[in-house]
């Protein structure tokens, strides 16, 4: 994965000098995956592989697929966790929830395309 940072500034005229002008700067930051040939799998199923592991008051999301997951939602026990993000190929993020019991995890992912997935559920 690889961020691509784009900024767009306005070239400025100076026989304009006297008169009211509105320039606008664009900064965009773009996500950019690099997938090479024969990855194993489809990319918009990797949100169904996700597992859960529950220890104490740690989540531990894992991710068996060669594919980035981009989570939109994650809710345990119906209540969301905020720093939620992107579930690494082949790795695992933890988070800390606020009480050490879970019993129904649930979660949305992104497309490649910017589309919300259906909900997944271990």
């Amino acid at each position: 994965m690889f961020w691509l940072n784009v900024k767009s500034i306005p070239a400025t005229d100076d026989s304009h000098s006297r008169t009211n002008v509105l320039q606008v700067v664009v900064k965009s930051r773009l996500k950019l995956f690099y997938r090479p040939a024969g990855l194993e799998g489809q990319p918009e199923s990797a949100y169904h592989q996700l597992s859960v592991a529950h220890s104490g008051n740690h989540l531990t999301v894992s991710n068996p697929t060669p594919y980035y997951v981009t989570l939109f939602t994650l809710k345990v026990d119906g209540q969301e966790i905020k720093e939620a993000d992107m579930v690494p190929p082949k790795g695992s993020v933890s988070f800390t929830l606020p009480s050490a019991t879970a019993s129904a995890v649930t979660w949305q992912a992104i497309s490649d395309y910017g589309g919300v997935s259906q909900t997944g559920k271990p």
